[in-house]
């Protein structure tokens, strides 16, 4: 027993010599809690380009940021330069884990930016290696958009900006 004792008393004395400390679950929840407020501080903050600060973490591919983000009512909408959304912002990086995480979200599959970019073309016309972790997710993205009946046929920028201008989207068949 009292090796036992002293295996205890040298552990404590490691972890205080280290600076260390032990995580209760009220300090969890204390911590959680700070940084909850530390996000709905963010949530009218700029990221360094300007931008609503969601396009950040989608730059920085910090999904729990985001997720945080939305689960205090951030407008998963919200619009930043030429009127690209976040799903056509991490769509534009080829970030199909972010894509399908703001979909399940409720994010508009069919938003379209000023300049006619819209989630689905860059869909079709992605480049990324489908066995690799972001084509998997490209799939998965595919997948949720067919299960959802989501039409996914791509329209070039240009036809977009035209439908645009003609009150014509999103297209409905």
């Amino acid at each position: 027993m009292q090796i036992k004792a002293r295996v205890i008393l040298i552990t404590l004395a490691i972890v205080a010599i280290s600076g260390c400390t032990v995580e209760t679950e009220a300090n969890s929840d204390k911590n959680r809690n700070q940084q909850m407020e530390n996000l709905k501080a963010e949530m009218d903050k700029k990221g360094g380009d300007g931008q609503p600060i969601i396009f950040s973490y989608i730059v920085k591919e910090n999904r729990e940021a985001i997720t945080a983000l939305l689960d205090l009512g951030y407008d998963i909408e919200i619009k930043g330069g030429f009127d690209v959304t976040p799903v056509i912002d991490a769509a534009l990086i080829d970030d199909w884990i972010t894509v399908l995480l703001l979909l399940k979200r409720g994010a508009n599959p069919l938003a379209a930016s000023r300049n006619g970019l819209t989630m689905t073309n860059l869909l079709n016309s992605s480049r990324v290696d489908r066995k690799g972790r972001y084509g998997v997710a490209l799939e998965e993205v595919q997948a949720f958009l067919k299960k959802k009946n989501i039409n996914t046929k791509s329209y070039t920028p240009p036809q977009v900006r035209e439908m645009l201008k003609n009150g014509e989207w999103p297209p409905t068949n």
